[in-house]
């Protein structure tokens, strides 16, 4: 007997199961439940560049990642939403750490409380300067399609993203040196 760990769920859903040995009957496909996941992917901040260190405009971007809908349209509906480093432990789930869920009206609301009120000819929210709300977000993976529903989550609340994948040294090294806005861990 053996364990084979599957850890995408494009191969669990698409590939795994026309595999010769499944079709053979040589391997049962399993789930198994834990409340110790091996994983999670989010958005990290460079909370020293302006205007990620305004922490109104990082909780709207929390507001603003479309997580459910990552979930069933990209994720096949085979991952769990994670509130917490700590899912199933009392550190960072109780009543003083809120659900943050998607929701542009909230996140508008909040980038107004930081200045980000009116908008532009192309509907990006701009500040008192006329200076548009745009983000880079660097990414490792072959995750386009990925990407592209988390700009549309983004533009629903009014902020430009653009995503720029990057090789991992680039990353690590811009990471490092904090010269980066957001990246997808």
């Amino acid at each position: 007997s053996g364990v084979l760990s599957v850890s995408r769920s494009e191969s669990w859903v698409n590939v795994l199961p026309k595999s010769r040995a499944v079709r053979l009957g040589w391997v049962q496909m399993c789930k198994v439940y834990t409340e110790a996941p091996i994983g999670f992917s989010g958005i990290c901040f460079n909370m020293r560049r302006p205007p990620l260190d305004d922490r109104r405009v990082r909780l709207a971007l929390c507001h603003l990642l479309p997580r459910e809908r990552l979930i069933e349209t990209r994720f096949h509906g085979e991952y769990a939403l994670q509130n917490s480093y700590w899912p199933g432990r009392d550190w960072g789930n109780g009543a003083e750490n809120p659900l943050v869920s998607f929701d542009p009206e909230r996140a508008r609301s909040l980038l107004a409380e930081a200045g980000f009120a009116d908008t532009n000819e192309d509907g990006y929210l701009v500040n008192a300067a006329g200076e548009e709300l745009a983000f880079a977000l660097e990414h490792t993976g072959p995750w386009e399609d990925i990407m592209a529903v988390v700009r549309a989550g983004f533009a629903e609340g009014g902020v430009r993203l653009r995503t720029v994948p990057v090789d991992p040294e680039t990353l690590m090294r811009r990471v490092s040196a904090r010269d980066f806005d957001l990246h997808w861990q």
